[in-house]
């Protein structure tokens, strides 16, 4: 919901600011965020900065919102949003497990290997510089996968390998569009889709791939 993202947006920045600021700084600045984010949604807002502590919290009409660093790059965030739904966000060492009444998610991000869970049977260059590596987890057997980065060579080379490893693992394809700088591509292999495009890199001799999997359980 747009008011809590920018409400977000806003304490954070104000955090950064007063983080050297007594007591009486923290409330002239939670006086001025109050002020101004009722001036933009119309509704009443409260605002609690702990520029000592690294921490905020802002409550409005829509929903709230509480933020904690540790000090260590671990983040921690809790909220309410704006139907009434209670929802988490853990995130410390390129882990961050993301927990609301719907459903929750564990993502891993990094970069250099492939996920874990990466299908076996989509081929990918052996000489791939992985840029970026994400897995989740968001239970009742529903996983997902993506990897990006770029290889030497034409893309079109390595769009049909990419593309005749999927077809000849048994993936179907739902869709393919092919344009002067690239390729975007949907295939699908029972409860397994995968998403991807292939195109130009920084120069005609090196290519752009990005591959999402997912698994619907």
């Amino acid at each position: 919901m747009r008011t809590t993202s920018s409400v977000g947006a806003i304490g954070l920045a104000v955090v950064v600011v007063v983080a050297a600021t007594a007591c009486s700084g923290d409330e002239l600045a939670e006086r001025i965020i109050e002020d101004r984010i009722e001036a933009e949604s119309g509704g009443d807002v409260d605002v609690d900065l702990d520029s000592d502590g690294g921490s905020f919290s802002i409550e409005t009409e829509d929903g709230a919102v509480t933020f904690d660093a540790d000090g260590d790059g671990g983040v921690s965030i809790e909220g309410v949003d704006g139907e009434g739904g209670e929802f988490s966000v853990e995130s410390e060492d390129g882990v961050t497990v993301i927990e609301t009444e719907d459903g929750d998610a564990t993502i891993t991000s990094g970069g250099g290997d492939l996920p874990d869970g990466f299908p076996a049977d989509i081929a990918l260059p052996a000489d791939l510089e992985i840029l970026l590596s994400q897995s989740a987890d968001m239970g009742g057997g529903q996983q997902g996968q993506l990897v990006a980065g770029s290889a030497p060579g034409g893309w079109q080379g390595h769009s049909d390998t990419l593309i005749a490893s999927l077809e000849e693992n048994g993936y179907e394809q739902q869709q393919l569009t092919t344009t002067p700088a690239g390729v975007i591509f949907s295939y699908r292999k029972g409860d397994v889709a995968v998403f991807g495009n292939v195109g130009e890199g920084g120069s005609p001799d090196e290519t752009t791939i990005s591959v999402q999997v997912g698994t619907d359980g």
